[in-house]
């Protein structure tokens, strides 16, 4: 990841989720990442005022949906995973331009970041001999915070999920971030999270063959999956010296090869990208389709100028 030469130092870990999710780890952190604790606990306040009456109808509605929803089409990213794993990371970016394009645009910093990033999707597909069609479509799931503040100490997971499905055959960008914005709206105030999280929170206490059925059942709705962690606005600093930059990667569960992370920090973004290597042995290559689709989008928005702060990153394996 460095240079031998290089006198920067690089920490990197490995956690997992067991006895913390990832927001409660981050509120750890609360008087550095107050903007990103408020954005993060924004889910969780606005499914506690729904009001009980509603839940349950829509909770049996959302929970339809799950069950009966088709799988996702077959794809190069989903296949028996195996032990070796790969990651790539993007340029960093300069948040004030993306929120710039994305203002542009009609769309949110998310919104565009996504829409860039399901455009290497399909750029990935193309280059490796696969015409996407228009009409395809695959699902990212997506973690939702459900934890209120009240209950910020308490060990465990607390998240559900959601299944933005992304319009990958769309080949237009600009008609690509309206539909994935319409579709992300539509999610907004879905139960889907609440009931994904009763369904993790029952297996633990069902016989092994509904775990694995179960676990099979989501793993056949998705086809990557997605996670954003807004970060410190501020420089942090460990040891007396400045923290650089900081990423993360998601994991690959089932049949899931790609995991894709969104992290912001001082006013940068960046996008992560992890895949099995077996499925996608070069996940360097999507990351270069989301740098051109973010290129195309910024010429929309009629942008020139910098947008990035450094060079690439190259492709680093996973032991």
């Amino acid at each position: 990841m460095l240079a031998e030469t290089s006198p920067e130092v690089v920490l990197m870990e490995r956690l997992h989720e067991e006895h913390l999710d990832l927001d409660t780890i981050r509120c750890l952190a609360e008087e550095i990442m107050p903007d990103g604790m408020r954005l993060m606990l924004h889910p969780a306040e606005a499914f506690r005022k729904v009001k009980g009456w509603v839940k349950g109808p829509a909770a049996t509605g959302a929970l339809g949906r799950l069950v009966f929803r088709k799988p996702d089409p077959r794809t190069m990213f989903k296949g028996p995973l195996g032990v070796a794993k790969s990651v790539s990371w993007s340029e960093a970016l300069s948040l004030d331009e993306v929120k710039a394009v994305s203002k542009a645009l009609g769309g949110t910093i998310n919104d565009v970041l996504l829409s860039a990033m399901t455009g290497g999707l399909r750029r990935y597909l193309s280059k490796n001999g696969v015409e996407p069609p228009h009409d395809l479509n695959f699902r990212a799931a997506m973690p939702v915070n459900l934890r209120t503040m009240e209950r910020m100490d308490q060990l465990g997971n607390q998240f559900g999920l959601i299944f933005l499905s992304l319009p990958v055959g769309i080949a237009d960008p600009a008609k690509r971030l309206a539909e994935l914005k319409r579709r992300s709206s539509s999610l907004k105030r879905s139960m889907e999270p609440v009931v994904v999280f009763r369904i993790l929170d029952t297996l633990g206490i069902v016989p092994r063959t509904v775990q694995d059925l179960v676990v099979s059942i989501f793993a056949t709705k998705a086809t990557a999956v997605m996670t954003n962690v807004p970060g410190p606005k501020d420089v942090l600093y460990l040891a007396g010296k400045p923290i650089q930059d900081l990423y993360f990667w998601v994991p690959q569960a089932g049949r899931v090869g790609i995991g894709i992370s969104i992290c912001s920090y001082a006013g940068r973004v960046r996008i992560g990208v992890g895949t099995d290597t077996g499925l996608v042995p070069d996940p360097e290559n999507i990351v270069a389709g989301f740098h051109e689709e973010l290129e195309a989008m910024r010429r929309l928005a009629g942008h020139t100028g910098e947008l990035t702060s450094e060079p690439p990153l190259a492709r680093v394996a996973v032991p």
